[in-house]
């Protein structure tokens, strides 16, 4: 497993530099990316579709020009050419200043990934941004969330879970009617539907990355994976925090050799990725 991202606060692409990027897709991506009106959402757009060709061509040595896509009825694309390639599944998400792909090279293996910014939307209160949420977390998240000392620690746990379920369900490749309350999360230092404490060190299960002792879906456990041997089974939920935006991967069965934990999320810089990109498409 690996995530890359790239910053876009500070690209400004001449509309020459844009057009020479946009030349290098297909044509639904290029209508797509037309389709906005705001520049910025149409740079997100754009780096979102150059990425999964560009992992393939720069880590795999896969001609730019035999890379094709397809969907799933839920709209999730998927790789259909070439149809041997090492990279099994992988997942695109952006917010704020940031565009970052997952990528999983396991066979059989799902990836989800998602990014936040952490921080209120503009024009918006704590309560107003919570309320918002309150239908699409589970009874026990919603009592803990309450149970925050304060605003800032009710932020960060509300966009830790929200991260957590979009990365969930964008590795089953549902739609946006997937029911986000179906999915509970439980943190260490939660309280427990039978208990009036935190749940104990004894109580928590080792899990790969992200701080979660249990994971229910629709009241059943979730079986979460543990790293051994370089090799992570299952589930494995992965947490980190990059330049004021929370990173979230959800990997299902990722039995991947020499598996690091550390290392799985790394950043490129938007102008390398643009020079290499049109470096690959001039030769």
């Amino acid at each position: 497993m690996r995530v890359i991202a790239v910053k876009l606060s500070e690209w400004n692409p001449s509309d020459d530099l844009f057009n020479k990027l946009l030349s290098t897709l297909d044509t639904a991506s290029i209508e797509r990316t037309k389709a906005y009106r705001f520049k910025d959402d149409a740079k997100r757009c754009i780096i979102g579709r150059l990425l999964p060709r560009y992992i393939l061509t720069k880590y795999f040595n896969i001609d730019w020009n035999l890379i094709s896509f397809g969907a799933t009825p839920e709209n999730r694309p998927f790789y259909s050419n070439p149809v041997d390639i090492p990279v099994s599944d992988y997942n695109v998400s952006h917010d704020g200043d940031y565009v970052l792909i997952g990528y999983t090279l396991s066979h059989n293996s799902r990836i989800g990934v998602d990014v936040t910014r952490l921080a209120l939307p503009r024009n918006t209160t704590h309560e107003e941004f919570y309320q918002a949420f309150e239908t699409q977390m589970h009874s026990s998240e919603s009592i803990n969330l309450r149970a925050m000392p304060d605003h800032t620690s009710k932020l960060s746990r509300l966009l830790s879970l929200w991260t957590l379920k979009e990365a969930y369900t964008k590795a089953l490749g549902f739609g946006l009617g997937f029911d986000f309350s179906r999915v509970a999360y439980r943190f260490p230092c939660d309280y427990t539907a039978d208990s009036t404490t935190p749940t104990t060190p004894e109580q928590r299960q080792q899990n790969a990355a992200a701080n979660i002792t249990a994971v229910t879906v629709d009241g059943r456990d979730l079986k979460l994976g543990y790293v051994t041997q370089g090799v992570l089974n299952r589930w494995g939920f992965f947490q980190a925090h990059l330049d004021g935006h929370l990173v979230a991967v959800s990997l299902r069965d990722g039995s991947e050799g020499q598996y690091q934990q550390q290392e799985w999320l790394s950043t490129i810089h938007v102008d390398d990725l643009v020079n290499d990109v049109l470096s690959i498409k001039n030769k």
